[in-house]
């Protein structure tokens, strides 16, 4: 899931939390992915 900016300021994927700067965002994405999550496969 990519990170997007929205009107409140930065988001991992489409729901959760908004966090006012892009590094924070990424270092939510970082531990998301360190806990294992990983995409779907596109058929």
């Amino acid at each position: 899931m990519p990170i997007h900016k929205n009107k409140s300021g930065y988001q991992w994927g489409k729901t959760g939390k908004v966090y006012p700067t892009k590094a924070q965002a990424e270092a939510q994405a970082k531990a998301i992915y360190a806990s294992g999550w990983k995409e779907k496969k596109k058929k």
